[in-house]
């Protein structure tokens, strides 16, 4: 009986555990569909952890966004452009965008993050190639690198 009774409870509570689980699961594909479609991620991340992001509309007349994630707070970071894929030896880890075309200079904020948004789309086709490199005091050489996106400009 006892035995009996700790099976009941245990079931009673991995229904209560997964009810929320089973919801999520099933909220996926309408929420997948409702997010803006991301450029290809390339790799290439590390040292560090942040991770980059190209999503949204590439072509004429639709906006795009550019975001880091899981970097330093309120650290210095140079988003690195160019039109070639050639993977560099670069502080520990390797940069893609070589040689580099573009520099953009931002900051993250206090959780780390940094958001560019609202970018117009068109001028292409052209393929371009994005990294970005943070201040990290906690990597031998002081800078993360972050996975590198090919983004595609559309006409």
């Amino acid at each position: 009986m006892d035995t009996l009774h700790r099976i009941r409870t245990l079931l009673a509570g991995a229904r209560r555990r997964a009810a929320p689980l089973v919801l999520a699961a099933a909220l996926v594909p309408a929420l997948r569909a409702q997010l803006p479609p991301c450029e290809p991620d390339l790799g290439l991340q590390g040292p560090g952890l942040s991770s980059l992001y190209v999503c949204g509309g590439l072509a004429t007349g639709q906006i795009f966004y550019v975001q880091l994630l899981n970097a330093v707070s309120f650290t210095p970071a140079l988003l690195v452009a160019g039109l070639s894929n050639s993977p560099t030896p670069f502080k520990g880890g390797l940069l893609a965008p070589v040689p580099v075309s573009f520099v953009q200079v931002l900051v993250t904020d206090a959780a780390g993050e940094f958001l560019v948004g609202n970018l117009p789309g068109g001028g292409g086709p052209v393929t371009i190639y994005l990294q970005c490199a943070t201040a990290d005091g906690g990597q031998p050489h002081g800078v993360s690198l972050s996975n590198a996106v090919q983004m595609q400009l559309l006409p």
